[in-house]
């Protein structure tokens, strides 16, 4: 059998009876010692464990003024270092206690053995059936509620000479407190004794069924370090505890009644053959005067790969071939008392080595002088404790990266109940651990979610075993925030979730970035209203509802009369403080559901929503009141009036444009009248309306006599003035009224449906051109095609583009069409799809007059597009215009961020080009480099401007 020395370790913490007690526990804690033995000059005389830590803390005792020795258990039990290590356990139970001391060594050194070093001996693993939890299991653990203290855990821990207590819910545990637990909290819960027991348990708590044999609750002990599993039924309610102590105890039990059984069979056969096989270790019978091996167990010959018969007869040496072992085996004292305890190399059949702990004995049977020795293996063990240690390093590490974290950690139970947060997760939430222990994370909800977000959620859970995603949830003090979050489900051998693990980081820094952005991109930098791009968002927003409700809404252009005489004569600094100040004044007069915005310069437009005209003038009367005082700057008045013009809803158009191009007009109406006045749109305000009817008798034979025509306008590298491109854009020749330009005919056709016709010409035509310029070399990167969105709305128009370009051979990568802001708005979802369909045919897409729209971000960067054009309205003012500055200088901001080429629409001059050079626009298109021109023009242009 293996002495008792071998299983003991040297004492880590050895004290003066003297010492103080707050002390010895510091020192303790320093080491992560589980006793202090208490020295002086006679010899160990009493020992501190854990336990007696636990009770004390249940009692009235003062930790500031103790001794050590006041306090110790004493006396202490000594042992000699070769007693057998059953002996030792069973003199351990009879004593009832966990620790044994070994006699003091010749260097002068204490030994301390406690009853976990015992799971080494014996052969604790049984390999025959192995009884079931069940049979030895505590069936009436202690328990305590999440919500009491920890002065009740010690209490009951003492009372009841414990060294647990399960903390549970509903009779279903979430975690365990151990004496090691109290230990380690030691200084916390001397001060604050009333601490809740969530703050020192430790979870999540291991479980195993009753009907699980002893071996697996063995291993499970071993793998993950711990001392006790709680037992529980299917249902997961506690039914009982088993800890080491039971399982070294039923072990020794049923190994010493093995022993003994076969003991007694071989006393009646005269020989001890029996007892051999039944002995988990190695064990070899030698003749002492000879070194013959007479007698082998099966255990021994195989693990030196010889058959049992083949061992008896052969010499010591051949197994084990260093001299100095072969003396120590033989060479021994029949009158010395006790088992001799050495180590050995021994070589097995196919020449490995194998070291080997033997524990021998010289025995005299039948006369004959024998030595009997007990051989175990220590590579099994070595490599266990090796894995042991480092599964405790992985589990000291991730329990490190747990604490430690700065994202919020959730493991909850395969319910879905939480078990375990990191204090990132307080952090972040505000909830304390034991406010959601025991709870579902629905305590987060924010409420922002539908039933269907968390079906989703909990469907790719389940199938795919993970789920990530931007979610809101709920901090205890009722704030709503973002969170990004990952969810991952741990199964276990059998594929049921045992635990699902949940990260996550509190996004409201992007979020607020993010806003900030589409603020920025939406509001006038100087008067901090809505610039175009929003009042457009919202007044289409409201003509859509007045459309519902059958309501009227009233457009006001409004324009301070003579501000370029003020400004130029204040300066630019007093003139943006009379724009500031004007706003405010305007908006003071304006119902709180009214919505004003700046257009820029001295322009600014009204939103009212649910009026009549009277309504409107009245509105508009207001206004002219609040400016009737002047402004007050440098001590000097300003006196401001308003031009106002206004458009109403139907009667004067249904759609954004054409209320604000109508109320501008009324606005110019106002101003020819005399100014400080305000005028509402009529008919005979423009010749609009006969043009219109002219152009629409003669559209139709336009197109039968193919009067529409292709320009070209070159777009540019504005570093080098190289052509990067063009855009094809469409005249009409009329044979009386001449060239006609876009604007006046291309909303007539797309209102009467003949865009279908022409778009498909212009989109052929320009092909065929740009085909014959690369043919002569001068073809320059790409060429743009306007697509309107009647046009590419309409059934079939995918692949009506896509024969086109087959039918021309049109290489797809070379040909960019633009679409429109307000196209893409119209049906986010289905013409985002479309675009994505024709981005699959290679082709470059482009949004075309950005910044006179309102497009959300969030769409923007799902939209397939390469490039963004800022509208020529932006770009002519620039530099000069502060406002036009800033919506240009975000536009290409906002291209960087998304990854986009830019190009400016409108260049006309070289102070221009150096502005956007300066911001980091590259290509541009205008005047400056060339008109639109026909294709007997541009054919030289290109021939000049794409050559090297």
């Amino acid at each position: 059998m293996i002495p008792l020395e071998r299983l003991a370790v040297e004492a880590n913490l050895v004290v003066h009876p003297s010492a103080a007690m707050r002390d010895v526990v510091t020192g303790m804690g320093r080491v992560d010692a589980l006793t202090a033995l208490v020295v002086d000059e006679r010899g160990a005389i009493g020992i501190l464990t854990q336990r007696d830590i636990v009770r004390l803390m249940a009692g009235d005792f003062d930790w500031h003024s103790c001794r050590v020795d006041q306090v110790m258990t004493a006396p202490v039990v000594t042992v000699p270092a070769d007693m057998s290590c059953h002996a030792a356990y069973h003199l351990m139970l009879e004593k009832g206690v966990r620790h044994l001391v070994i006699d003091r060594d010749p260097a002068g050194q204490f030994r301390v053995i406690g009853e976990k070093s015992f799971l080494d001996n014996g052969n604790l693993r049984d390999d025959t059936a192995s009884p079931r939890v069940a049979s030895i299991m505590q069936c009436r653990p202690l328990t305590l509620p999440l919500d009491a203290s920890m002065r009740d855990a010690v209490s009951l821990m003492s009372r009841e000479r414990s060294d647990y207590v399960i903390v549970a819910h509903h009779d279903r545990p979430l975690g365990i407190v151990t004496e090691r637990d109290v230990f380690r909290k030691t200084g916390a819960l001397v001060d604050h004794p009333d601490a809740c027991i969530d703050t020192v348990m430790s979870t999540p708590v291991l479980t195993i069924q009753p009907d699980a044999p002893l071996n697996t609750a063995l291993e499970q002990m071993q793998t993950y370090g711990v001392r006790r599993l709680v037992v529980v039924g299917l249902d997961s309610r506690i039914l009982g505890l088993v800890s080491l102590h039971q399982l070294i105890a039923d072990r020794q039990r049923r190994y010493l009644a093995v022993l003994q059984a076969n003991l007694q069979d071989c006393e009646e056969q005269q020989f001890p053959g029996q007892l051999l096989d039944v002995v988990g270790d190695g064990v070899v019978i030698i003749e002492s005067a000879t070194g013959l091996i007479v007698k082998t167990n099966p255990q021994l010959s195989d693990w030196l790969g010889y058959h049992e018969t083949d061992m008896s007869g052969m010499a010591l040496s051949d197994i084990a071939p260093e001299p100095a072992h072969q003396a120590r085996w033989i060479h021994d004292d029949p009158t010395t008392p006790g088992d001799r305890v050495f180590r050995a190399c021994l070589r097995a059949r196919d020449d490995r080595d194998i070291n080997a702990e033997i524990s021998s004995k010289q025995v005299v049977f039948n006369g004959q002088s024998l030595i009997v020795s007990v051989v175990r293996d220590l590579t099994q063990r070595e490599a266990a404790a090796a894995a042991l240690r480092a599964s405790e390093q992985r589990q000291r590490l991730v329990a490190k990266v747990f604490e430690n974290s700065n994202e919020g950690v959730v493991i909850t139970d395969g319910i879905a109940r939480i078990v375990e947060v990191n204090p990132a997760f307080s952090l972040i939430t505000g909830y304390a651990p034991h406010e959601v222990i025991g709870k579902t994370p629905n305590v987060l909800s924010s409420g922002r979610h539908d039933a269907t977000f968390y079906q989703v959620m909990w469907r790719q859970l389940r199938e795919a075993g993970a789920w990530r995603g931007e979610i809101w949830n709920r901090r205890k003090n009722g704030e709503v925030y973002p969170e990004w979050l990952s969810i991952a489900a741990v199964r276990d051998e059998a594929g049921q979730v045992q635990h699902y693990v949940a990260i996550f980081s509190d996004i409201s820094e992007q979020h607020r970035s993010r806003q900030e952005i589409e603020y920025l991109a939406h509001h006038d930098a100087l008067t901090d209203l809505p610039n175009r791009l929003l009042f457009n968002a919202r007044l289409d927003h409201a003509i859509s509802q007045a459309r519902r409700s059958k309501r009227q809404l009233a457009v006001l252009f409004v324009d301070l009369d003579r501000f370029k005489t003020i400004n130029d004569s204040l300066g630019h600094a007093l003139g943006d403080e009379v724009l500031r100040r004007v706003a405010e004044r305007m908006r003071l007069a304006m119902r709180g559901e009214d919505t004003m915005a700046r257009l820029g310069g001295d322009e600014f437009i009204i939103l009212l929503e649910n009026i009549t005209a009277a309504g409107a003038c009245e509105v508009a009367e207001k206004l002219a009141t609040a400016l009737g005082k002047p402004l007050q700057l440098k001590d000097e008045p300003v006196y401001i009036s308003l031009s106002i013009g206004i458009s109403l809803y139907p009667r004067d158009g249904g759609d954004v444009d054409t209320l604000v191009r109508n109320a501008d007009a009324a606005m110019y109406k106002a101003k020819s009248s005399g100014r400080d006045n305000f005028q509402f749109y009529t008919p005979e305000l423009t010749d609009e309306v006969l043009e219109q009817a002219f152009l629409q008798n003669h559209l139709r034979r336009a197109i039968e006599q193919q009067e529409f025509r292709l320009f070209y306008q070159p777009q540019v590298d504005i570093e080098t003035g190289r052509a990067t491109g063009v855009e094809a854009l469409l005249r009409w020749q009329h044979p009386s009224e001449g060239l006609i330009m876009p604007m006046r005919f291309i909303p007539l056709l797309e209102e009467q449906g003949l865009m279908r016709q022409v778009g498909p010409w212009v989109l052929r035509r320009a092909c065929e051109d740009y085909l014959r310029w690369q043919q002569a070399g001068i073809a320059p990167r790409s060429i743009a095609v306007n697509l309107s969105g009647a046009q590419i709305q309409a059934q079939g128009a995918v692949e009506q583009i896509e024969r086109i370009l087959a039918e021309t051979g049109m290489p797809p990568e070379h040909l960019e069409l633009e679409v429109t802001e307000t196209f893409v708005m119209d049906d986010p979802e289905s013409n985002i799809n479309t675009l994505h369909r024709l981005r699959a045919l290679g082709i470059r897409l482009a949004i075309d007059d950005f910044g006179t729209g309102y497009s959300s971000l969030a769409y923007l960067k799902r939209l397939p597009i390469k490039k963004l054009k800022i509208d020529r309205s932006f770009v002519k003012d620039v530099p000069g215009d502060a406002d036009d500055e800033a919506i240009t200088r975000a536009v290409i901001g906002l291209g960087k961020t998304l990854n986009l080429d830019i190009i400016a629409e409108g260049v006309e001059r070289k102070a221009c080009v150096d502005f956007l050079l300066r911001e980091g626009c590259y290509f541009g298109q205008g005047y400056l480099w060339g008109k639109p021109m026909p294709e007997d023009e541009i054919v030289p242009w290109l021939a000049q401007h794409t050559r090297p």
